[in-house]
């Protein structure tokens, strides 16, 4: 909100675009309580998770990952669960900020990960970025 305040009274000296930019800024920015994104993989379909937690977008831990939870989060982001598979050992890249999650225990039929069972509340993991888990949900497509 800070930044958004000083790149609106920019906007007022400088012009429109500046406004635009924000407005762009904070909507990449945001998430909702509980969405998924993949990252680092060759498109939508495949990358390391993150999961939005207050507002931030943060990692999810590989440990007890498999292919229930790899189902939930496919089928979460668009894509069909019954080509999913799961990925470990920061498959797709290193990461850095805040992890969220670790020790999930899907059993494949959730809505949302964050509907999963977790052993520990959500920020508190014992993980580093070369554990983090991820995804690939097929190729292309974005077919359900």
């Amino acid at each position: 909100i800070h930044t958004l305040k000083i790149l609106l009274k920019m906007a007022n000296a400088v012009c429109p675009l500046v406004i635009l930019f924000a407005v762009i800024y904070i909507a990449a920015s945001q998430c909702t309580q509980g969405d998924v994104r993949v990252v680092g993989g060759s498109g939508g379909y495949e990358g390391n998770v993150q999961i939005c937690n207050e507002g931030k977008w943060g990692w999810v831990c590989h440990t007890y990952w498999s292919t229930p939870e790899a189902q939930v989060v496919c089928r979460q982001i668009g894509y069909s669960a019954s080509y999913a598979s799961s990925r470990s050992s920061s498959y797709y890249g290193y990461g850095n900020g805040t992890i969220w999650l670790n020790y999930m225990h899907c059993t494949g039929s959730e809505n949302k990960l964050i509907d999963c069972d977790h052993t520990y509340d959500i920020g508190v993991t014992y993980c580093g970025y070369q554990h983090l888990a991820g995804v690939f949900c097929s190729f292309g497509g974005g077919c359900a």
